[in-house]
């Protein structure tokens, strides 16, 4: 039996506290007793790690940054004794990698993102020293694909070694037909106009720009669909207005950040990831779990689920809008094409990335870092 503390930034529903609680609720906690604890920003996360039996904690720190936390948390750790203190993002890996080695536990980091995309606000020589500074308190890490390896290799000298790359992962979602009319109703919808839908965080490396560049070029050869972005973000006045700009005023809707994603994946016919830059994108596992074709950027993880299935994902060039555009229309104007691609991104997640399937290689990954 191994106690692992999982440390992650907030509470809020972000890509690795959602991930954390469908890995949570596979992991053997009899073997591996656990507890989350966060620095800041409770929220509804908590909760869904509470229904599962698993105990928290909040450090309540009162700004982003704050050297208490590394006495604060060295307190939990001294409270719990886990053996394994695992790492989610930068605050986590700082922090909780050095109070992990103060208390000398085992310390594992998961890597959800590389270079440039790491963070919103890139500064040059800054980034690496803070990406350096993560890392070193570590014994072993998670990559979530293998860009992210290459990545820790190249950038930051790590051995692949010490680097076990291990799929975020996904159960097949059910249907739900009703809640799915009931959607396209509220956006004024009839049931059988086309969707293309992108779910991303309004920033640069999500690529929405290159979006809006191709549903102009559908618009230019008349092809008829209902083009949706839904998320918000730092660029979404802008995107609006590039929108404008290129006259997609009214064919782009722009509904900002939504509750029930999942439902506007399944009424989607296809499903964007324009990424500039990618670790392995939730939107994609939730296509795959609701058998929707998807069209992506050929980047980071998106590339490691193409190699498990290229019939699974449409790969484009990052960055052109033409060739995007082409992949779009391709499934529009293809049944046949789409209802094979759905049928292979849902059998990768059943064979291959159930969550059962990824809890397994964690606990494998435990045990072998316990083992040192």
């Amino acid at each position: 039996m191994a106690g692992v503390m999982h440390l992650v930034s907030t509470f809020q529903t972000k890509t690795d506290t959602k991930w954390l609680v469908r890995l949570l609720e596979r992991i053997d906690r009899k073997e591996f007793p656990t507890v989350v604890g966060a620095f800041y920003d409770d929220g509804p996360v908590r909760g869904q790690f509470q229904t599962l039996g698993i105990e928290t904690f909040c450090l309540n720190l009162p700004r982003v940054w704050d050297i208490r936390a590394l006495w604060r948390l060295m307190r939990m750790i001294d409270r719990y004794k886990p053996d394994i203190v695992h790492t989610h993002l930068l605050r986590a890996d700082l922090y909780g990698g050095l109070a992990g080695k103060l208390r000398k536990k085992c310390v594992i980091s998961t890597v959800y993102a590389y270079g440039d995309y790491r963070r919103a606000h890139r500064r040059a020589g800054w980034d690496w020293l803070l990406d350096r500074a993560s890392t070193v308190w570590a014994d072993r890490f998670i990559a979530v694909c293998e860009t992210i390896r290459e990545d820790m290799k190249v950038r930051l000298g790590i051995s692949h070694e010490q680097i076990d790359v291990i799929h975020t992962g996904l159960d097949p979602l059910t249907s739900n037909p009703a809640k799915v009319a009931e959607r396209r109703a509220s956006l004024g919808m009839g049931e059988n106009e086309k969707v293309v839908l992108v779910g991303a965080r309004l920033s640069y490396e999500k690529g929405v720009d290159c979006f809006l560049r191709a549903v102009k070029v559908l618009a230019d050869r008349g092809v008829k669909a209902r083009f949706l972005v839904a998320g918000h973000g730092p660029m979404e006045h802008e995107l609006r207005e590039l929108a404008s700009e290129l006259g997609l005023s009214e064919t782009v809707r722009f509904l900002g950040f939504v509750s029930d994603l999942e439902i506007l994946i399944e009424m989607a016919d296809v499903v964007v990831m324009p990424s500039y830059a990618e670790g392995l994108p939730n939107v994609a596992l939730e296509t795959f779990g609701a058998a929707r074709p998807l069209v992506a950027s050929r980047v980071g993880g998106l590339v490691d689920l193409s190699m498990i299935n290229k019939e699974a994902i449409l790969l484009t060039k990052p960055k052109n809008y033409v060739d995007l555009a082409d992949k779009i229309q391709t499934i529009l104007k293809d049944s046949v094409l789409a209802e094979r691609m759905s049928l292979a991104g849902r059998t990768i997640l059943e064979k291959q990335l159930s969550t059962v399937q990824v809890a397994r290689r964690y606990e494998e990954t435990y045990r072998k870092t316990c083992r040192k």
